[in-house]
């Protein structure tokens, strides 16, 4: 059974250098806020960066796509007329969340200059959500209409063609 430690323990870990680790889908990833990612502790190269990563609407997540077989983040075609195999979303607590401490060093702040509104937390989790419950259902079936009126206008225009030319 893993330790539970007390806020007080917590801080004093981070600041003795401790990096703060997540739940991603049932694996445990280090949060690296200076190099922007989370980084799994059984495969280092597995590595999710947040870097350029879109926020929720409250800003308080940042949202991506990833696959889950190919452990990485992707960027979805947007024309799509399937939902992708082995993507999920991604809601990641935003970096005040992560690592206060690596956050207020960033600004040239006191190392616990975040910690009272921010504490350490050793519950961090991502939210993982099937694709096929997300708003990417609706862009799929727009785009199959859209497949389906092509296809057929398509078909019209070579009937049409071909009677013209007799």
């Amino acid at each position: 059974m893993e330790r539970k430690y007390t806020n007080e323990e917590l801080t004093a870990r981070r600041l003795a250098g401790v990096l703060p680790h997540i739940d991603v889908d049932g694996r445990d990833f280090i949060v690296d806020w200076r190099l922007r990612e989370l980084r799994a502790v059984d495969d280092p190269s597995n590595r999710i960066g947040l870097g350029g990563l879109p926020h929720d609407s409250d800003g308080e997540h940042y949202l991506c796509f990833y696959n889950t077989k190919l452990r990485q983040t992707i960027i979805p075609d947007i024309r799509m007329t399937e939902l992708p195999k082995d993507v999920v979303v991604l809601t990641i607590p935003s970096e005040l969340t992560l690592d206060p401490v690596a956050v207020a060093r960033e600004y040239g702040q006191a190392d616990t200059f975040l910690i009272d509104r921010y504490p350490i937390r050793d519950d961090l989790k991502v939210k993982v959500t099937p694709i096929a419950e997300t708003e990417m259902v609706q862009l799929v079936s727009r785009n199959r209409e859209k497949h389906r009126l092509l296809q057929r206008n398509q078909t019209v225009n070579r009937k049409r063609s071909k009677g013209k030319g007799l």
